[in-house]
């Protein structure tokens, strides 16, 4: 029995491998697929998304303390201010205790801000390390120093371009909202918000794709991934809200909703961004050039073992 089902098993292995082989062979974009599918593997692409989300997690709930202690000490001489923002943490961070806070606000900002400029180097350098794994480069290039601090700067820019990419749409509506009185948004307006989140989805996707891991594409290699990451990341702040709502909605989340949603959140979007990468790493177009050594290097990614009869794309 156990024999027959080996047999079994190795039939159906075998012309899985043969069915793939030929769609390789027939199709080059499929061969290309497959191709990055495999480096997305090699790589552990699904734990690496994990560990960026990890860190990115920390590095956006030290931001959220740190933001809540500037904006009490601002606004304390505003109770309806006071309140609404007190609300909002409660809603969003459901265990932290706001009196607590309020209490210890001047040590907090000083914790908050240490612990973020850490988390937050934590975050960009497991984004640099990750996107580097994936074209097989070396993970942690040059000076510790100089890295830390290069990774502190990007924290900084790419920090606002998110923050930014995540407001546009809901601070846009909101703004015409009030403009408007209450007036319905207008089909050209909403496609005009959509446009604009999408270029600003295109810079952050730019900087994934070479800022961080420190290296230099040709338009044609870059193009696709950068298009891919900024359709999904459009995409993803567009269901954000309802993804978190549902989140927020299932009672065996009901303690840690937020956390959960944003978690949710940032492992789709680290997977989406290593996807594109290693689109990028298995394609042949272009040239690629590391730059985490001062000099140009040229790099080549492209895999040996192809299928006969089918050259990369």
């Amino acid at each position: 029995m156990i024999q027959r089902f080996q047999t079994m098993t190795e039939r159906i292995s075998t012309r899985y491998h043969r069915v793939v082989n030929w769609g390789r062979k027939r199709s080059p974009l499929f061969d290309h697929f497959w191709r990055a599918k495999e480096r997305y593997g090699e790589v552990l692409g699904g734990r690496l998304s994990a560990a960026i989300a990890y860190y990115g997690f920390f590095a956006v709930f030290a931001l959220a303390m740190v933001v809540y202690s500037v904006l009490i000490n601002i606004v304390s001489a505003n109770p309806e201010t006071v309140s609404d923002v007190d609300a909002f943490l409660q809603r969003y961070f459901t265990t932290i205790n706001v009196d607590a806070l309020k209490a210890n606000s001047a040590s907090l900002t000083t914790i908050g801000t240490i612990s973020l400029i850490f988390a937050g180097i934590g975050w960009v350098d497991a984004w640099r390390s990750s996107l580097r794994a994936v074209w097989r480069l070396d993970q942690h290039p040059g000076n510790f120093l100089v890295l830390r601090l290069v990774d502190l700067g990007t924290l900084i820019v790419f920090g606002l371009m998110m923050a930014i990419s995540l407001g546009v749409s809901n601070g846009l509506e909101r703004l015409f909202e009030w403009i408007s009185g209450g007036a319905d948004q207008t089909f050209w307006f909403g496609a005009g918000v959509l446009a604009l989140a999408f270029a600003i989805n295109l810079v952050i996707a730019f900087g994934l794709m070479t800022v961080l891991p420190r290296m230099h594409l040709s338009v044609r290699r870059l193009l696709p991934s950068v298009i891919g990451i900024a359709i999904g990341l459009t995409l993803l702040n567009w269901l954000g809200r309802f993804l978190i709502t549902r989140t927020e909605r299932n009672p065996a989340y009901a303690i840690v909703a937020t956390s959960v949603g944003l978690l949710v959140y940032l492992y789709i979007f680290n997977q989406i961004v290593i996807w594109a990468a290693a689109w990028a790493a298995t394609s042949s177009n272009g040239r690629v050039f590391d730059l985490a050594w001062g000099r140009p290097r040229e790099h080549d990614t492209v895999d040996l073992d192809e299928p006969s009869g089918n050259q990369p794309q």
